[in-house]
């Protein structure tokens, strides 16, 4: 499920709590999810299951980046070192290196379905 996903299908099911609880809070830098956790005791089951679930896909992000990041480490110093990270610049430069990848890195990647 992709970020933007998880952020609507969260939305959607905490539309309600949003609305009662936190219409007052100004969007941006995680105040709206601050405002929710503060409401945490008055949620509903399928608000708290939303959570849960872009809780745990973004557990499930963070290690697949961990792992790709230390397997590829030295490639990535090596072949990525003047890419700037983020929106995904580091992956793309992986990708079109891919024929040069070390083996390690290349079963990482494999390993998570980048290739």
């Amino acid at each position: 499920m992709s970020a933007q996903t998880l952020v609507e299908h969260v939305r959607q099911s905490c539309q309600t709590e949003l609305t009662n609880y936190c219409s007052q809070v100004t969007p941006g830098e995680n105040r709206l999810l601050a405002c929710i956790y503060a409401h945490g005791d008055q949620l509903p089951g399928q608000c708290e299951k939303a959570l849960y679930d872009a809780a745990a896909a973004l557990e499930r992000a963070i290690n697949t980046i961990d792992y790709v990041a230390n397997q590829c480490r030295t490639d990535i110093e090596t072949k990525c070192a003047e890419i700037q990270p983020g929106e995904g610049r580091i992956a793309q430069c992986l990708a079109d290196n891919k024929s040069s990848l070390s083996q390690t890195c290349t079963q990482a990647l494999s390993d998570v379905g980048a290739m």
